[in-house]
């Protein structure tokens, strides 16, 4: 997760400094694995600002999730493949 994290990040040029995270995988590794991830709001606000600036996999993520959701049971795997 945290390299998925970093290259979304590296991808649209949002600094996890900004954001009181480090920088490396392995430092972030050591905070992320100390934290209630569901209850941190820095996580939510980078996540927020990932999605802001349209980080591909996020917004790959976020598509894939709306159409689960509007199609449960009966996805359709080529389309998101295609997303």
């Amino acid at each position: 997760m945290e390299g998925f994290i970093l290259a979304n990040a590296a991808a649209v040029n949002v600094d996890l400094k900004d954001f009181g995270y480090p920088p490396t995988l392995r430092e972030l590794c050591d905070v992320t694995k100390n934290i209630a991830a569901k209850d941190d709001n820095k996580l939510k606000r980078l996540f927020l600002a990932l999605k802001e600036k349209s980080a591909p996999d996020i917004i790959r993520l976020i598509k894939w999730v709306q159409h689960l959701k509007s199609n449960p049971y009966a996805a359709d795997l080529e389309y998101l493949k295609s997303l």
